[in-house]
């Protein structure tokens, strides 16, 4: 078993299993988290980790990813490289470190200014000690990677932190969860996972212990290089949730960062794609064979528009019933969950394209499609909330996602995606969200309106069936 979970087949399928386990791990904790702190206390929280997740990025300055890239070369030289894994995490551990105690001191400067929540100073100096720890552990799961012990990464990040979240979370909320027991419970789950992934990056490290400085100043020329694209990455999942203090009132954020937990179950379908498609796509380039290579991410494409039309027409259909388990005053933002469930289809519909870029060798336009589709967000939500709220933050988010994403098929090749076949499927979902719409409509019960969306949607997919499925033989199939 332990030789299957290291080969690439293996692997990908851990992957895939990890991203599923922490999807649905950080949904037990928002579910958690939004029935015991309210829309107020919940809107404050992620608040707080969305920006300790976007300011552990110069933290733990682009070392997780130069070793991810490097070590392997440097393994190869015959070079212990353990002395590299160290001072990695001691420099990543002290910078972040640094970072926090900024934090702590600047915290009623950061409520007054950036965030203005009540009580988010007490927050951000409690929780400040989650910088160091993202930090460390991403930097030693990656120096696993780098190792070529992908599996043991897997097992950290995607299994490690949800499963200590889901055993910490009851234990430290035991008598009624508060803020600072969700902030414990998020600073435990990385801490645990991240020392004993250092641990073992330093064990497989080898036994010297020898400084090369060549290698040191190649990890730090390509740190510094991946910078741009890992805060790229953190703005464009964060910027916003870190936007919302200065738009929309404290209960509207946290109706917001609810639904969007929602939105972001996408991944459950992205992810899965993603660790096929990259890796499929560079390979079939690298044989010299670019049609498969385009068929490759047609395939990717369509089978991510299915996925995504299955699993938002139902949670549109029964939006007030998937919001209410968070607690009944989460219903009032089932019409922000129609909005980002309708407009995340129509996004899944221009396909998936950055893997596709990335495999191109197209980083540069990946990077400014990123921060372009960030710039989109913080324009859109300043132009629209103040009149439409949380609605208008939403809309702001998936135009801007979808204008980008729309560039990036463009710059890909569109000829092969946008087919009959692709057209098909797109149809599909456009007959099952019309009878979705109608029964709504007549005023049908929700169950009805959700079945209505699931048999149209089946019944229309029918003609698509061969096609999908030669998509999954050609995903699945090596070149």
């Amino acid at each position: 078993m332990s030789g299957l979970l290291r080969t690439p087949g293996g692997q990908g399928m851990l992957s895939a299993g990890g991203l599923v386990f922490s999807q649905l791990a950080a949904f037990a904790f928002m579910l958690v988290c939004a029935r015991a702190l309210g829309p107020a206390g919940v809107a404050r929280l992620q608040v707080v980790i969305a920006l300790f997740m976007l300011l552990h990025v110069p933290g733990k300055l682009g070392l997780d990813e130069a070793l991810a890239y490097l070590l392997p070369k440097h393994t190869v030289d015959g070079r212990s490289p353990r002395a590299l894994v160290a001072y990695s995490l001691v420099v990543s551990g002290l910078l972040s470190t640094a970072l926090a105690v900024a934090i702590f001191v600047a915290a009623p400067a950061v409520e007054r200014t950036l965030l203005p929540l009540p009580g988010v100073a007490s927050d951000l100096r409690f929780a400040a000690v989650m910088l160091p720890t993202l930090a460390v552990l991403y930097v030693a799961a990656y120096a696993l990677r780098g190792l070529q012990r992908s599996d043991l990464m897997a097992a950290c990040l995607l299994y490690g932190v949800p499963a200590v979240t889901l055993v910490a979370l009851p234990i430290l909320a035991v008598g009624g969860l508060t803020l600072h027991e969700a902030y414990a419970t998020r600073i435990v789950a990385l801490a645990i996972p991240g020392a004993l992934a250092a641990l073992t990056a330093l064990t497989f490290g080898g036994t010297a212990f020898v400084f090369d400085r060549p290698a040191l100043g190649r990890l730090h020329a390509f740190s510094l290089a991946t910078l741009g694209g890992s805060l790229m990455q953190q703005l464009l999942e964060n910027s916003a949730v870190l936007l919302g203090p200065t738009l929309l009132s404290e209960r509207s954020l946290g109706l917001f960062v609810v639904a969007a937990k929602l939105w972001g179950m996408a991944f459950l379908c992205i992810g899965p794609l993603l660790f096929v498609l990259g890796p499929a796509m560079s390979a079939a380039i690298a044989a010299g064979d670019p049609a498969r290579a385009r068929r490759l991410h047609a395939a990717a494409g369509r089978l991510l528009l299915v996925g995504t039309a299955a699993l938002f027409g139902p949670m549109v259909a029964l939006r007030r019933e998937v919001l209410s388990i968070f607690g009944p005053e989460y219903a009032e933002a089932a019409p922000l969950l129609a909005v980002l469930g309708v407009g995340q289809i129509a996004v899944a519909a221009t396909g998936l394209n950055s893997p596709a870029l990335l495999a191109q060798g197209r980083e540069r336009v990946e990077l400014l499609l990123g921060f372009a589709t960030v710039a989109g967000v913080w324009a859109g939500s300043g132009l629209l909330a103040p009149r439409w709220g949380a609605i208008g933050v939403g809309l702001a988010l998936l135009v801007s996602t979808g204008v980008c994403n729309a560039l990036r098929l463009a710059v890909v090749s569109a000829r092969e995606f946008l087919s009959g076949a692709t057209a098909a499927v797109a149809a599909a979902a456009a007959i099952g969200l019309a009878a979705l719409a109608a029964t709504a409509a007549v005023g049908a019960p929700t169950a009805v309106v959700a079945l209505a969306f699931a048999a149209a949607y089946a019944a229309a997919l029918v003609p698509a069936r061969r096609r999908l499925a030669a998509d999954v033989r050609e995903l699945l199939t090596r070149a």
